[in-house]
């Protein structure tokens, strides 16, 4: 009898080849007026998350210091190289799990952003929004139906960006909305976007388009005080090295 389904399953797939990629520890591009964010994207967890703006690299580098101790190779090619990059930053640092380093790994990237503006605002310790974008993310979509099982949807970690940050809510809205459009404009059926904002466009808010291929968000966050906050999440991290506790250092993470 032959097999019905032997051309749709696969029952014995092999495993997806993990590329991990190489550190970069060039100077990034500065110009006066520039702000940064450090960036930590986790594959194997499918996490997305970020620190800034940030006026200066320190305290991006108190940041980082405290996510390298839990690696001894990402330690040492972070201490080989700290006199470069705590006066110049850096671009990309690679911080492979101590155990499981072949497939568990974290990314580590600085994005710079020229506006002069919002740099005046952080230094002032004034509020900021701060647009994020991610997809198309892969749908759960059921193999024999052809149907979308659940909202759940991977490829967070590998297709988010910082869109930029901005000093007013109706500049980070429009911004938003602008960035949704890009994202799926060549989208055939294109979908409709949902946003969902608070009143008065008070804090941040979310957009959010879906189709039978791809989802995809556009997310608004409101900064309080960057500075502030980066100090009090590395002062916590401080006390659970102490504690032999690993670093947690999630701030801001989709």
């Amino acid at each position: 009898m032959s097999d019905l389904f032997a051309d749709d399953i696969i029952f014995d797939a092999p495993a997806p080849t993990v590329v991990i990629p190489p550190d970069d520890l060039s100077t990034p591009t500065v110009v006066p007026g520039t702000v940064f964010y450090l960036t930590i994207s986790t594959p194997h967890t499918d996490t997305f998350e970020w620190h800034g703006p940030f006026t200066s690299f320190t305290p991006i580098i108190a940041l980082v210091s405290g996510l390298v101790s839990a690696s001894p190779s990402a330690s040492t090619t972070f201490a080989a190289a700290l006199k470069t990059v705590q006066k110049n930053g850096f671009t990309q640092l690679i911080i492979p799990d101590a155990t499981r380093k072949a497939v568990e790994f974290m990314v580590l990237r600085v994005e710079c952003e020229l506006n002069a503006k919002v740099k005046g605002e952080v230094e002032e310790g004034h509020s900021v929004f701060t647009v994020v974008r991610t997809g198309p993310m892969a749908l759960d979509i059921d193999a024999l139906t052809g149907k979308v099982r659940s909202g759940k949807a991977t490829g967070r970690a590998t297709t988010s960006s910082i869109v930029g940050s901005y000093t007013a809510r109706k500049e980070a809205r429009a911004a938003a909305e602008a960035a949704m459009t890009s994202l799926i404009e060549n989208e055939s059926p294109r979908p409709t976007p949902k946003m969902s904002f608070p009143a008065n466009d008070a804090g941040g808010g979310l957009i959010m388009a879906m189709n039978t291929r791809a989802k995809w968000e556009v997310r608004v966050f409101f900064e309080t005080n960057t500075l502030r906050d980066a100090a009090e999440r590395y002062d916590a991290d401080e006390l659970h090295r102490e504690k032999g506790m690993k670093a947690n250092l999630r701030y801001r993470g989709i």
